[in-house]
């Protein structure tokens, strides 16, 4: 994967410094916290997948940032090298996909929720009608020397 990718999947562009490369980082965690989803299993397998995702670009862009100063010379351990225009456009492409698949799995969840908060509230007004009707019953058949 190119250094791009990294950037990308923090939400930023190659001349961020480090101190935002942090800044994003801590905040997608902070994002893509697994207690915030704490019943929905498939909502907390996409969380993984993002943290880990997330972490990997992290330390790619650290590690690309340490060759680029001259610390780490090793070229095996430079993990970005000069990337080409079909590189960017696969990139973004796959990007695109993802953000995609992740809206569709929110939209489905909140499909669902909606379904459940429409029958909740039909069998509730099933239930007032019912109650309505059984007082006016109550009001029209008992004798009135019971009430």
């Amino acid at each position: 994967m190119s250094i791009l990718h990294h950037y990308q999947v923090l939400n930023l562009t190659p001349h961020a410094s480090r101190k935002e490369v942090e800044e994003a980082y801590h905040d997608l965690l902070q994002i893509w916290d697994p207690e915030r989803f704490p019943t929905d299993k498939t909502l907390r397998e996409e969380v993984a997948k993002r943290r880990k995702e997330i972490e990997t670009a992290y330390q790619a862009i650290l590690a690309w940032e340490q060759g680029k100063d001259g610390l780490n010379t090793d070229e095996a351990s430079i993990s970005a090298q000069p990337f080409s225009a079909e590189d960017v456009k696969g990139e973004i492409k796959g990007e695109e996909e993802e953000k995609k698949s992740t809206l569709m799995t929110i939209l489905s969840v909140v499909g669902e929720l909606a379904l459940t908060v429409g029958y909740f509230f039909l069998l509730a007004r099933f239930f007032l009608i019912f109650f309505i009707l059984y007082i006016l019953a109550a009001i029209i058949f008992v004798p009135k020397d019971l009430r």
